[in-house]
């Protein structure tokens, strides 16, 4: 068997982070991923998996798109004492690590609970702390809504009286909608409408996505929010907003849906989290924890690392 096949396997009937299995890979990453394995006594206790991809001539290893973190995936020994731990960890990543092929550039993820990166650091890896606001418990609606900045509870009620809130599943309005947003701001879509469409298919499938569409008082579609979910946490995967509704409070009325979606799933909320300082504050005034990940950088090439210097 191959690693791929060993890893889908590993991955049923198990409680596997959303943006790491196997089915997910497969659509984002377009079959374009590898994942390296640890077994022991023919048993998969650790995986990594990653994308393969180019920069322009060069080689990457790396997230692929619409995904938020890449592993790495431990199953620990039972009773397993904290000193234990540390030195496993240390040991398993640094085995995970030495299968990755020598890519010209490497970029991944850390999963927020794992934060134990230092063996990589001794081969070269530097990492940035990133962070995501999640609202863990959303039990207690009142609670969670009552933890809003005030200017955001202001802008939903406002909203209410504007706007209405329906489920639907037009890929090509959820696309263009995003569209909008990347270009008010001059860039590109960094996925296409095609891996899109084949995502949200396959997530309604297997009943762990919701699109909510925003009509204004004429019925037109003028925002959107995207959810998915795994066992743990509903995700605000991505959203998308005419221009001209921008101030309208619509998009803070979207988030309040997603949050009362996660509520009826008893799932915690996880705005996933930006480091674009307007896009930080506006998440942050929701009320959520912020939580801390790893983004894990390599560079094997001198060339493109000179480039890249070159260009910030």
């Amino acid at each position: 068997m191959t690693n791929q096949e060993k890893y889908k396997k590993f991955c049923e009937g198990k409680n596997i982070p959303l943006f790491i299995q196997a089915w997910w890979l497969d659509i984002t990453c377009e079959q374009k991923w590898e994942v390296a394995i640890i077994e022991k006594n023919k048993e998969v206790i650790a995986a990594w998996p990653y994308l393969l991809g180019k920069r322009s001539i060069f080689s990457s290893i790396g997230i692929p798109p619409l995904s938020k973190y890449s592993g790495p995936l431990i199953q620990y020994p039972e009773g397993q004492k904290l000193v234990s731990k540390i030195a496993f960890e240390k040991e398993i990543l640094s085995e995970l690590e030495a299968q990755l092929p020598n890519a010209d550039y490497i970029n991944l993820n850390l999963e927020p609970a794992f934060q134990n990166w230092i063996a990589l650091s001794w081969k070269g890896y530097k990492s940035n702390s990133n962070c995501t606001y999640r609202i863990k418990d959303t039990s207690d609606l009142d609670n969670c809504f009552n933890g809003f900045k005030e200017s955001v509870r202001r802008a939903i009620r406002k909203a209410q009286k504007s706007y209405t809130i329906e489920e639907g599943k037009d890929v090509d309005q959820l696309y263009q909608l995003n569209k909008s947003i990347f270009s008010n701001q001059g860039m590109a879509v960094p996925f296409s409408k095609p891996l899109l469409s084949a995502l949200v298919k396959s997530t309604l499938e297997r009943s762990c996505s919701k699109t909510f569409f925003a009509k204004d008082e004429n019925g037109q579609i003028v925002a959107s929010i995207f959810l998915v979910w795994d066992n743990n946490h509903v995700y605000y995967l991505l959203g998308g907003l005419v221009p001209e509704h921008k101030s309208s409070g619509v998009a803070s009325l979207l988030m309040w849906y997603g949050i009362q979606f996660a509520n009826s799933l008893n799932l915690a909320f996880d705005f996933e989290g930006s480091m674009i300082q307007s896009i930080e504050k506006y998440i942050q005034s929701f009320g959520g924890e912020q939580i801390y990940y790893q983004s894990l950088e390599k560079y094997n090439s001198k060339v493109l690392q000179i480039l890249d210097s070159i260009r910030s």
